[in-house]
């Protein structure tokens, strides 16, 4: 069985539903129309990506972004989170920061083996040497 990935299994179930995502800036824009053009920039660059979307301001630090299909989540978080403007991106209530670690697939627990070192098979004892011929009749000689 596979690892679970989280991001995948979304890309999955959202499959052609749509999504939200909500992105926080770091600094507020001088005004709208500042906001405006940032969030132009950012959708139209989404798009050329093939993700299709549309944009809204919530407010001068707050963006959000409704995909048309939910599988391209993973690919406008990605995108959103290398945006040097970007504090937060916010799917399904869960929080992305820029320079977090990807989070690695959990593990299923489909495999309990331990990742353990064998030990080394005992080397195999020499092979016998034959002894030397004793003549039990010798001595009656």
């Amino acid at each position: 069985m596979k690892n679970f990935d989280p991001m995948q299994y979304m890309a999955d179930s959202k499959r052609g539903k749509p999504l939200m995502i909500i992105v926080e800036l770091k600094e507020k824009r001088a005004d709208k129309r500042a906001a405006e053009e940032l969030l132009g920039i950012w959708g139209d660059a989404l798009r050329q990506a093939y993700v299709p979307n549309t944009g809204y301001i919530l407010d001068t630090d707050k963006f959000l972004f409704n995909l048309d299909d939910g599988a391209y989540a993973a690919d406008a978080k990605k995108f959103l989170l290398a945006q040097k403007e970007t504090k937060m991106v916010q799917i399904e209530s869960q929080q992305y920061f820029p320079g977090d670690p990807m989070p690695k697939p959990a593990d299923t627990g489909s495999s309990k083996k331990k990742n353990k070192k064998r030990a080394a098979p005992p080397p195999h004892p020499p092979p016998p040497t034959e002894a030397p011929a004793t003549d039990a009749h010798a001595d009656e000689l």
